[in-house]
């Protein structure tokens, strides 16, 4: 066999490659027919939508785009013109007329119409358009002639009604749970509150009041103010009450009665302890001390005997480090304004600040431990040096002059009988024997009675003498028969 000649290949060679770079003949544009222009139209049961697509890069694209633009128009149609059919639909599954346009107008119903049809909606007729895009690549366009029967369309108008109305159901359902929701959490902080259970209370208006915003009521906004009017309310009512321990006089040694301070709100009139709530003592002399109130709302500071004479203050007030751990800051600093204060005076009284005696003084009775009413009682002294002597008495809020011996000095260590007396009031008394071996400064008459501010003076008047003295009590109790 003949093998081909060489120049023989070479021009076909170059034949194949003049075809390939010529320019690529047009795609043909048929002619449209006359469906493509057609508005929705019903005919024999069944409703037609003509969709057309957008040039796309496949015909697969082209074709389901067409089919979605048939879909939209279906469902612009039964958003327009059946509007009054899907009302009647939307009335007979229970929406309220007040609902209706907002509901069929929504997204949700939209969605689930468009969905309805897209099952049902079936392809007739296609029509195919070309055209070479800028890169010189081929477009394609479709166009096509979707029928859904009307029986069709009308199950999927009812359908998506039915789903729409299902919902719209859920939304009152879930608007309703959320109203009673947050009518329980108002309910119970006002039942907290009457409890006297503030904190827990407070606590509870506000989780109300953070999740209120989250709710798909339209109270939200009501519930929220009810929340903010209570809270103002019970926090303008609090207050802080010293129970009792303020203003003690007390002598060195000796244990002061407990600081009891209430916490108590008012609200409408009414006056309520507040338990469990967070108190702390402060004092410049102790450390702080936090107590919660008791059922009653006192909290009860326990105070050591006191050694030291002075006045020491104590203040109650909302403890702060405990309720910024539990509340917003701006309740807590609100809270923490209250307080109540005690005063505690520590001196030795008056009739315990007995001289150092200069000489021996004695003092007895004729009778041992209680003195009785009616039954008459003696009392007898006796002196180391010679001297004068006065006796006193103080029944705790008076001070009387019952005897005074006189110009004349005792004899030394020679018993004298000072008063005799007969009981006639129970009760407990103290008498008062001060002795000089000079004269006393003043001149004053047996029986003369005394305040307790002028007893005071008069014993330290004279406790002051610049002569040698002596000072001897002696106490006893009066009682019955």
């Amino acid at each position: 066999m003949k093998k081909p000649d060489s120049v023989y290949i070479v021009l076909l060679l170059v034949l194949v490659l003049v075809g390939c770079t010529g320019p690529p003949p047009k795609p043909v544009k048929p002619e449209r027919p006359e469906w493509t222009a057609n508005e929705p139209v019903e005919a024999e049961g069944k409703m037609s939508f003509v969709g057309v697509s957008t040039f796309f890069s496949t015909e697969q694209s082209a074709r389901d785009n067409a089919c979605e633009v048939a879909t939209n128009q279906a469902v612009k149609y039964i958003s327009t013109d059946a509007r009054g059919k899907v009302e009647r639909l939307a009335k007979t599954f229970g929406l309220k007329g007040s609902r209706i346009n907002e509901t069929i107008s929504g997204r949700s119903f939209q969605e689930q119409l468009f969905g309805g049809v897209t099952k049902r909606l079936k392809s007739r007729i296609w029509h195919l358009e070309s055209k070479y895009d800028a890169e010189k690549e081929v477009a394609y366009k479709y166009f096509v002639l979707a029928e859904i029967p009307t029986v069709e369309l009308d199950y999927a108008i009812e359908e998506a009604v039915q789903k729409a109305a299902e919902e719209e159901q859920k939304k009152e359902q879930a608007i309703l749970d959320s109203e009673v929701m947050l009518t329980k959490r108002l309910r119970s902080a006002k039942t907290l509150a009457r409890q006297g259970n503030l904190l827990s209370a407070l606590k509870q208006l506000q989780e109300l009041k953070s999740m209120a915003p989250k709710q798909p009521t339209m109270k939200r906004d009501l519930f929220i103010t009810d929340a903010r009017e209570l809270e103002e309310q019970w926090l303008g009512s609090v207050h802080l009450i010293a129970h009792s321990g303020n203003e003690q006089d007390l002598e060195p040694g000796q244990t002061p009665e407990p600081l009891k301070v209430q916490v108590v709100m008012q609200p409408d009139n009414d006056t309520l302890a507040v338990r469990n709530f967070p108190i702390v003592f402060m004092s410049k002399h102790t450390k702080d001390v936090p107590i919660l109130t008791d059922p009653h709302g006192v909290a009860t500071l326990q105070l050591a005997p006191l050694n030291s004479t002075g006045i020491l203050t104590f203040v109650a007030i909302p403890d702060p480090k405990s309720l910024q751990d539990q509340l917003p800051e701006a309740i807590s600093n609100n809270l923490v304004r209250r307080k109540a204060s005690f005063k505690l005076e520590i001196s030795v009284p008056f009739l315990k600040q007995r001289i150092k005696n200069d000489f021996m003084l004695k003092l007895s009775s004729n009778i041992a431990g209680n003195y009785i009413l009616g039954k008459e009682a003696k009392v007898s002294g006796s002196c180391e040096k010679r001297c004068r002597v006065r006796i006193y008495s103080w029944d705790g809020t008076t001070g009387k002059l019952e005897k005074e011996t006189g110009a004349r000095k005792w004899i030394k260590n020679k018993t004298y009988t000072l008063i005799r007396f007969v009981p006639n009031e129970v009760g407990k008394y103290t008498l008062i024997a001060l002795s000089t071996t000079g004269k006393f400064p003043d001149t004053v008459k047996e029986g003369t009675t005394y305040t307790a501010t002028e007893f005071e003076m008069v014993l330290n008047s004279l406790r002051n003498m610049n002569t040698a003295k002596a000072e001897e009590h002696l106490e006893f109790t009066i009682k019955g028969n």
